[in-house]
């Protein structure tokens, strides 16, 4: 039996944290359909799933990727089943503001273990700590870029590896202050100084560690912000306005690039769907 708990829900996304109970057997093998994109950390323990397109094993600090209405089986070690994960379930819209539009691809079950992975676990904990929407929807907007195809070589971050935690605290510094001051306009020098790194190496650090580069992340955040603000029923212009830019055809054309299509087209496109069916 697989015990979850959540943690902390906003309208797009939903953390819970899973175990299994000590007085509980865990039967494995059985069919099991996953039911919502996920992407779940695992924090200790061990085990393996095996889905249509193979099997892979999970170790603390790996990431398992699900995709709704994938049928999957879990295998644990002999000793019985121990792990511990605390995951992100994705609402649609909240996938479609991260990446554009949703996955697609199947074939990827996990992510394996890295400074990246831990970075954004621990700020997974701090979001749920705090209770912070933003902080919570930032974090999943980097742990979204998992969907996407991996790095194959990790051979240039060995040194982010070694020095993990001097890293983290200065990546973090720069990933509250954007999301908590998301509408201002930040340099990449100015960023740089809170890091307490030169502009390159953050940047180079902060696309590892976040999965995508430090100024696509920031205009991400706004984009995200914008498209709920359209949701919810403000005007284009409004929506750009208050997250931040300064001209709604600049706004348009990052909008376009992100979704691929016009912030009218789906203002137009999301009435059209929440309109009542007769």
């Amino acid at each position: 039996m697989t015990r979850a708990e959540t943690l902390f829900q906003t309208p797009l996304l939903t953390v819970a944290q899973f175990d299994h109970p000590k007085n509980e057997v865990h039967v494995d093998g059985r069919i099991e359909i996953t039911p919502a994109y996920a992407i779940t950390f695992l924090r200790s323990g061990e085990f393996r799933i095996v889905r249509k397109l193979g099997a892979w094993d999970f170790s603390p600090g790996d990431v398992l990727i699900s995709y709704p209405g994938m049928p999957q089986r879990v295998f644990h070690p002999a000793d019985g089943a121990k792990d511990e994960c605390v995951g992100i379930r994705f609402e649609k819209d909240l996938l479609e503001d991260a990446l554009g539009a949703v996955p697609d691809s199947r074939s990827a079950a996990k992510a394996g273990a890295s400074s990246r992975s831990a970075f954004q676990m621990r700020m997974l904990f701090e979001a749920v700590r705090s209770k912070d929407r933003m902080s919570a929807e930032g974090v999943a907007l980097a742990a979204a870029q998992t969907f996407l195809p991996q790095e194959k070589n990790r051979s240039d971050w060995s040194s982010v590896e070694r020095s993990f935690g001097w890293y983290r605290v200065r990546i973090q510094r720069v990933c509250e202050l954007l999301m908590q001051h998301y509408a201002s306009s930040h340099s990449l020098t100015e960023l740089a100084e809170v890091a307490q790194m030169s502009p390159f190496h953050l940047n180079r650090v902060f696309h590892y560690m976040m999965g995508l580069p430090l100024h696509q992340y920031a205009i991400r955040l706004r984009i995200a912000v914008a498209a709920r603000a359209i949701r919810e029923g403000q005007s284009v212009t409004e929506a750009a306005y208050s997250v931040g830019f300064n001209s709604v055809s600049f706004f348009s054309r990052s909008f376009r690039k992100h979704f691929g299509m016009s912030p009218r087209q789906y203002r137009e496109q999301r009435i059209s769907a929440d309109a009542p069916r007769t």
